[in-house]
């Protein structure tokens, strides 16, 4: 970077289609200063964010379906290792043509800083970054439930090519205690003014004819074990009763995996069938999120998850689990719930106490959307990595302090 010519930042990502950390990367890179930063980002797949991204004209976009989730690697078998060789050996390979492609994209457009967002783009952009001697930034999301999982990103941490990790939350610093110097916390958000639940109108009561007084308890995010949809519905069948009226939604794309036949054994057993709705894939979460009158996020393990920050700008009334990350953006009994981890019948309390008192929804409604404007703005984010990004432009080797 020479003058006062804009950095170029080119940024790694392959989370899917429209999850909490492809909607994160498209709000950042759409509040970034162009007349500082213009962004390249790398992706797996000409999918959802590609054409957000290409729609609304915020940055410039390269694909490389070689740069992908790694695959599962197999459980070893002594009697048969050829599986779990050709895991790693495909995942290898696949790896190595990304890091020429990259290499090349860097030294072709003379890109001045790196950024992996997420564990395998972070691990990417930094050996890309090794090889063409630039600098790298990295997004760290992840909340680990042992020590020995993330030794592989601490490793990759310590590289000198890694300048600076922004954790999404204290827990998904706790890997990289050690490194003190690289780590900063910046908790991410959204735009309060862009989700002002007076200038929005909700989608999901319309699309399924539900009248608007009837009680909608809802969960949105990825229909994954970690996000406790099972938790969910097991409560639902504990609440039905209680409220014969209420209905319970889940919002998000069915993954059609084990865990997927699962939660439709629960709905079955529970006999559930005409009390829960699953919309499915939807392209805009918010606007079904904004028509339902509780907000439920059981996680049993979450960073510092996407939905909870939109929900608390649409002025939801919320209950959460107590898991790291999760645990740090409400404050209990003021701006939403807590409840234990994992347990079902304090989860169900919870939101039946919500559904019970109209007035305490409003109240931490507003307080959620009050801890929005002063705490979760992402634009405060932004104007750190911002920062960091020219600064590492104008001076890769640049004293950033601890």
């Amino acid at each position: 970077m020479t003058g006062n010519e804009p950095a170029s930042l080119l940024i790694l990502c392959n989370s899917p289609d429209n999850g909490g950390g492809a909607k994160l990367l498209f709000r950042v890179t759409a509040h970034l200063d162009k007349s500082r930063v213009l962004t390249t980002l790398f992706l797996h797949e000409d999918g959802w964010q590609a054409a957000q991204q290409r729609a609304h004209g915020h940055a410039d976009v390269v694909v490389d379906p070689d740069f992908m989730e790694l695959d599962p690697v197999p459980r070893f078998d002594a009697g048969d290792p050829r599986p779990f060789v050709g895991a790693i050996l495909g995942t290898g390979v696949r790896s190595a043509r990304a890091i020429s492609h990259l290499s090349h994209l860097v030294n072709e457009r003379r890109v001045d800083v790196l950024a992996g967002f997420g564990s395998a783009p972070a691990a990417l952009a930094t050996i890309a970054g090794t090889l063409t001697r630039r600098p790298v930034i990295w997004s760290a999301q992840r909340c680990y439930t042992d020590a020995v999982t993330p030794v592989p990103m601490q490793a990759f941490a310590m590289m000198p090519a890694v300048r600076r990790i922004f954790a999404v939350s204290r827990a998904a610093a706790v890997p990289f205690r050690f490194l003190r110097n690289k780590v900063e916390i910046a908790y991410n958000g959204v735009d309060a003014e862009e989700m002002d639940p007076a200038k929005l109108r909700g989608t999901l009561r319309a699309r399924h004819g539900i009248p608007g007084d009837v009680p909608l308890v809802g969960l949105a995010g990825r229909l994954i074990r970690i996000k406790g949809v099972d938790l969910f519905l097991r409560s639902a069948a504990r609440l039905a009763a209680r409220h014969p009226r209420a209905r319970f939604v889940v919002i998000g794309r069915r993954e059609g995996d084990d865990f997927d036949a699962e939660l439709d054994r629960i709905v079955r057993e529970e006999r559930l069938g005409n009390r829960v709705i699953f919309t499915g894939w939807i392209e805009n979460m918010q606007t079904e999120m904004l028509d339902l009158d509780v907000v439920v996020i059981p996680s049993r393990r979450d960073a510092a998850p996407l939905v909870a920050y939109e929900a608390m700008a649409l002025a939801r009334p919320i209950v959460a689990s107590v898991c790291p990350g999760l645990d740090e953006q409400l404050d209990d009994g003021v701006s939403g719930l807590y409840v234990p981890r994992e347990d079902v019948e304090a989860l169900t309390a919870a939101i039946d106490r919500l559904l019970c008192d109209e007035p305490l929804r409003v109240r931490l409604g507003q307080a959620a959307r009050a801890a929005v404007r002063e705490r979760f703005d992402i634009r405060r984010m932004v104007g750190r990595v911002e920062e960091t990004v020219v600064r590492l432009a104008r001076d890769p080797r640049a004293d950033l302090g601890a």
